[in-house]
């Protein structure tokens, strides 16, 4: 199973750790704010951790025609800028009921950069 990978938005964000190597789950951190956070067994709460999930982010944009998500390479260096990296994935997009069209691939991709472009993530020429 591979790791999520996660994009720190803000610089207070503590990144995600696994209790024990192997864990099905890592631990979030909520953004300090100076006020506790409490949820009540069985409830759930929306906690701003200040952290992105690239392929979440993905997946829920494209919708149900995501087959399959993969991050394929990272890469650090020119011309990417100093501090930031770049990252390739691939999609594989198929519907169960039809041959997707060249339009409905491109839509889907393009809704996928306007999600992650809310966390300052483009596109790389």
């Amino acid at each position: 199973m591979e790791p999520v990978k996660f994009k720190r938005l803000d610089p207070a964000a503590i990144l995600p750790t696994y209790a024990t190597p192997g864990s099905a789950g890592a631990d979030l951190y909520a953004l300090p704010s100076g006020e506790p956070v409490v949820i009540a067994p069985g409830a759930t709460a929306c906690i701003r951790t200040g952290l992105a999930a690239i392929e979440k982010t993905i997946t829920g944009a494209v919708g149900n025609i995501l087959e399959q998500i993969k991050l394929f390479d990272v890469y650090r260096g020119a011309p990417v800028p100093a501090g930031k990296k770049s990252v390739a994935y691939s999609l594989v997009l198929r519907a169960a009921d039809r041959t997707l069209t060249v339009e409905e691939c491109d839509k889907a991709i393009e809704k996928a950069l306007k999600a992650l472009s809310q966390y300052g993530i483009t596109l790389r020429a």
